[in-house]
């Protein structure tokens, strides 16, 4: 028993000592073929002080830093050229009548028609196609902002800001089949672009 207990310790220690031989090859010795001899190559190792491996990683460190700060600004000027042309395609003129028309086309599909749908017991294109020459009543900017309890409110300061409230109007022109979305608008901007 005592020498199985031995042998185990050995056992124990030759791994390590193997470890180191097995390291040894592998640090000093490099094998190639040369016309079918092989041949040895001793390459020593050197040991590298702690200000050389410091400099490996400050160079790696430091490339690092180069590229993030090379996508950063890459990324920066990108955000800076598409805000640029936000500007020049988003003018006021194209923002304000935009809006005039979003407007417009909410009042006569979402609250007009709806009224003209519950009020009338005759058919709506009866009722609709009085209006398909001379068109509805014209409604003011100040109307379009109030109408179905302001609903547009928040909108009237900017549209304020560029038009006269009284002078731009739409008028509206139901056409056949006469349905919810069957209409043309006609815009007059008294703005000042």
């Amino acid at each position: 028993m005592a020498k199985a207990t031995k042998k185990k310790v050995k056992r124990k220690t030759q791994p390590a000592s193997r470890k180191v031989k097995v390291a040894e090859k592998r640090r000093v010795v490099r094998a190639t073929k040369l016309d079918g001899v092989r041949m040895h190559e001793v390459r020593p190792r050197v040991k590298r002080s702690w200000l050389a491996r410091s400099k490996d990683r400050s160079r790696k460190s430091y490339a690092f830093a180069k590229r993030t700060m090379l996508v950063v600004i890459v990324l920066l000027m990108m955000m800076v050229i598409l805000a640029t042309l936000l500007q020049v395609f988003n003018t006021p003129e194209r923002t304000v009548t935009g809006k005039i028309q979003q407007m417009a086309e909410d009042y006569y599909e979402n609250y007009y028609y709806d009224k003209v749908m519950e009020s009338v017991d005759a058919p709506v294109s009866e009722v609709l196609s009085k209006y398909a020459e001379k068109g509805l009543d014209k409604m003011e900017l100040e109307q379009l902002l109030l109408f179905d309890g302001g609903r547009y409110k928040s909108a009237g300061a900017t549209l304020k800001a560029y038009c006269d409230e009284k002078a731009t109007y739409v008028k509206i022109y139901p056409e056949e089949p006469y349905g919810r979305k069957d209409y043309r608008v006609e815009a007059n901007y008294a703005c000042n672009f």
